[in-house]
């Protein structure tokens, strides 16, 4: 049994990280991490110019690009929603939820050209000619707008679950049942955590939207660390729910 419940973690684990975005929040532990680790090790003092420190920010920097470079290959899936967005014909729907899930999609479509954009113009020689600071900051202006009405939109899914909750009690004059319950409390707990993972990025997004943003490489470290985890947590709950389903 022990073996079987090994493959099987094993198989679903593989499956999360055959996605681009998990693969990210992987990445983002990993980079986040070892930033963490740079400033535990700096606070002492001439620790910054330790071979550990060196190593450790070469591989801070690397990963960072690692997760850059995946990003070249989202903006297909953002076309493809808004093509089902409006390319359909049909009218869009006006909910709350709705609406924020659209605006999501549409901050991502300058997001991902300008972060690519960024990128390049750190690389050097920077034969673009472009400002890197500027397209970091528009970017993220971007991210920031996502990050937002990510909130919006599973705060709104919340609420309309609670108040299904309360109408089916109403309509049946009885508790719902056992099933219908334990599904609307995994649909629920799965949208906290999707807000836990976009209240870490939030600070983080508003903070490079800026120059000279307030936080320090600690509090940048934590929150990205927390959002990988975060997000590996949900994308491990949706995966193994489905399959025990």
């Amino acid at each position: 049994m022990e073996v079987a419940s090994l493959k099987r973690n094993l198989s679903v684990a593989n499956g999360i990280m055959g996605g681009i975005y998990a693969l990210d929040n992987g990445q983002r532990i990993l980079a986040y991490g070892a930033l963490l680790w740079i400033c535990k090790i700096k606070a002492r003092k001439g620790g910054e110019k330790l071979p550990l420190a060196l190593f450790l920010k070469d591989f801070y920097v690397k990963m960072s690009d690692a997760r850059f470079l995946n990003r070249f290959f989202c903006l297909p899936s953002i076309i493809e929603e808004l093509l089902g967005y409006y390319g359909s014909g049909k009218k869009l729907p006006e909910d709350t939820e709705s609406v924020a899930g659209r605006v999501m999609a549409l901050s991502m479509l300058p997001y991902y050209p300008l972060d690519h954009l960024y990128y390049l113009a750190t690389l050097s020689p920077n034969i673009l000619g472009l400002n890197a600071d500027r397209m970091s900051r528009w970017s993220c202006i971007a991210w920031t707008v996502y990050v937002v009405a990510d909130l919006v939109a599973a705060w709104a899914r919340i609420s309309n679950l609670l108040e299904e909750a309360k109408r089916s009690g109403a309509d049946t004059g009885e508790k719902s049942s056992k099933v219908a319950k334990l599904q609307r409390q995994q649909k629920i707990t799965n949208l906290l955590l999707r807000m836990a993972c976009a209240l870490c990025d939030l600070p983080m997004a508003m903070h490079w939207s800026v120059s000279n943003g307030p936080l320090n490489d600690k509090q940048i470290g934590w929150l990205g660390v927390g959002g990988g985890i975060f997000g590996l947590w949900l994308k491990w709950r949706r995966a193994t729910i489905s399959t025990q389903g």
